[in-house]
């Protein structure tokens, strides 16, 4: 169990209800603030409300996205309300990482990309902020996810995985290597939607073409052939 879904727990079994919802949204709104620094945490008089959002995130230029805290126990439930915030392309935040089967984390992926909803978890969100092996690409990925993310993004082994399949795929851009470099478009289009997905892969091309490759020889994702 990581530091901030204790931490969330502790704050969970708060016999007073209104501190323990205060240090809840307390933990996550630093874990949020640490995970993309350039945006400003906004916490809202409201929890686990249907419509109203616990939290705002919020960026230059009036950029603005909800954020929902949910229980994740009831995984039916859990899709039910993916399903209903789909219209606000929210960051919805399970204030515990559940253990998935494989069918259940591909239904909850799907039902966020749909929605262009970002599920995500305190392990998630820990692993990508600290992680040990931090590359520069690392807080592009987690301000790109924050602004537009979507999928779910649930334990610290797929958020890993996302970290190090970005960080290589510029990597291998940068040397003109096509399999890292297509792997990378190919997780940009799964985890973002397309206005956010066309920008990183802009910059993905630069990066190309600064190593010196030609630019009609950048792979191109399944969408694009």
């Amino acid at each position: 169990m990581t530091t901030l879904e204790q931490h969330v727990i502790d704050a969970l079994h708060e016999r007073d209800p209104h501190q323990s919802e205060k240090r809840v949204k307390e933990a996550i709104a630093g874990a949020l603030a640490a995970f993309d620094p350039s945006a400003t945490v906004k916490i809202t008089t409201y929890f686990n409300h249907t419509y109203a959002p616990d939290m705002v995130l919020r960026w230059a230029k009036d950029v603005e996205r909800p954020v929902f805290l949910r229980f994740t126990d009831n995984l039916p439930e859990l899709g039910e309300d993916i399903s209903m915030l789909d219209k606000l392309d929210p960051l919805i935040f399970g204030l515990t990482t559940p253990e998935l089967s494989e069918s259940d984390e591909d239904h909850l992926d799907e039902t966020s990309r749909q929605a262009d909803v970002l599920l995500t978890t305190p392990a998630a969100v820990e692993e990508l902020t600290t992680r040990e092996s931090a590359a520069p690409t690392d807080r592009m990925l987690r301000n790109s996810l924050a602004h537009a993310g979507r999928g779910a993004l649930v334990g610290s082994t797929d958020a890993r995985d996302l970290a190090d399949t970005f960080a290589k795929g510029f990597t291998d851009a940068a040397g003109g290597q096509v399999t890292g470099t297509r792997e990378a478009l190919n997780t940009i289009e799964h985890f973002f939607g397309e206005g956010q997905a066309r920008r990183l892969n802009r910059v993905v091309q630069a990066v190309w073409e600064g190593g010196g490759s030609a630019s009609t020889s950048t792979p191109e994702t399944p969408s694009c052939q």
